[in-house]
């Protein structure tokens, strides 16, 4: 121990016999250490509650109060207990040492003492005191910090979660007060085709309509709903379903598109396994890829579905033929709005995998997509099953 640490360190001896001070004081201050001596363990209580030192040396044979008596009210004080105790005592039974460290102390030295023993000890003992100080001050620096992080934390979630239903009810309200004055428009513009004498160019104009009226509604319900999974995904409870019992659906629904194009689907495999999920938006996110790949497809083409059956998931794929996604476009084929730009014939591709990447990964699944050759794509759909197959 360098003088500069040793002269900072209080120690206090108590001993009834003034030889035996005299002695300690003089060893200790030799060694650059402060020392106060106490021949009667209330005194040296009292002087410790005032001001407490960094190490205490007792004796174990007093009168009035004996060491382990002095330890045991040492321990009882909050604000000393940390402060170790060594024993001093002519007393070399076994007995003896394991009553000393009972009372709470953390060393024993068998009197006559040596002085590089006791200076070795003393030593040792500050060294760990000033550790354990500094390990506790850094415990509560970092009890601090992990409480104000907890606070920031806390105060960031309470905001996400304003933002989140604030973002929530409104894209509610604007769906709904988009569909209020489109309801007009879609009215009066039936009224006017009504009106209107029926010829090819009348049919063609009627044809648009219904197909841009369709586009944007789709619109407005895949927001709502891409809106509702990202921020209330809790809503939607997990049950267990044929999975052809949602293709079958979701087939149908997406013929209405695919005849716009004059593209087919192929058969539903047979064997398909149940999967988990929510029957309503798993099946509007097989649509949704369905669309997509009609979106792809060449007039006329086919669009095939298939199946590969693993221990707790299903690989549904599905193949467009007739049209590649532009390379460029791929990584961010899933991401809101990750396509800006319109890359397939059959018009741009809005929400739909962007939803329908976000649905499945609700419930454990996922999807991918490939470019194949000749021209084409692959949608690789991952579905969590539930280990029963239907014959």
């Amino acid at each position: 121990m360098t003088n500069e640490q040793t002269i900072k360190a209080q120690i206090m001896v108590v001993d009834d016999v003034s030889g035996n001070l005299r002695l300690m004081e003089h060893i200790l201050r030799s060694y650059g250490y402060n020392v106060r001596s106490f021949m009667r363990g209330e005194s040296a209580i009292a002087s410790a509650e005032k001001n407490p030192p960094d190490l205490f040396l007792v004796d174990v044979m007093m009168p009035e109060m004996n060491g382990y008596e002095l330890c045991k009210r040492l321990k009882a004080d909050a604000n000393l207990a940390p402060i170790p105790v060594i024993f001093l005592s002519g007393l070399n039974e076994a007995i003896d040492k394991v009553r000393a460290f009972e009372a709470g102390g953390v060393d024993y030295l068998t009197k006559p003492l040596s002085v590089e023993e006791v200076v070795a000890r003393v030593d040792t003992h500050l060294k760990l005191r000033r550790l354990g100080r500094e390990l506790e001050i850094n415990n509560a620096r970092l009890d601090q910090q992990v409480k104000l992080k907890t606070q920031e934390l806390e105060e960031a979630n309470r905001r996400l979660s304003i933002l989140d239903k604030s973002k929530s009810d409104f894209l509610a309200m604007i769906s709904h007060e988009l569909r209020t004055p489109l309801n007009g428009l879609f009215g009066v513009a039936d009224l006017l085709f009504t009106e209107m004498a029926p010829d090819p160019e009348t049919d063609e104009l009627k044809q648009m309509f219904k197909l841009s009226r369709e586009r944007l509604v789709a619109l407005i319900d895949d927001a709502l709903l891409l809106t509702e999974v990202e921020v209330d995904a809790g809503r939607y409870g997990h049950a267990t379903y044929p999975l052809r019992q949602l293709l079958a659906p979701a087939t149908k629904d997406a013929l209405a598109f695919c005849r716009t194009r004059d593209v087919s689907i192929g058969p539903v495999p047979d064997g398909l396994a149940t999967v988990r999920g929510n029957e309503k938006l798993l099946k509007k996110a097989l649509c949704a890829l369905l669309t997509t790949a009609a979106k792809f497809s060449d007039e006329g083409d086919t669009i095939l579905i298939g199946s590969e059956a693993g221990r707790e998931q299903l690989v549904l794929t599905i193949e467009a033929h007739g049209n590649r996604i532009p390379d460029g476009a791929l990584p961010e084929f899933f991401e809101v709005l990750g396509v800006g730009g319109t890359i397939t014939p059959g018009g741009d591709l809005g929400l739909q995998p962007s939803m329908a990447a976000r649905v499945l990964q609700l419930f454990g699944g996922r999807v991918t997509v490939e470019n194949l050759d000749p021209p084409g794509i692959r949608f690789d759909v991952h579905l969590q099953t539930a280990g029963v197959v239907p014959a």
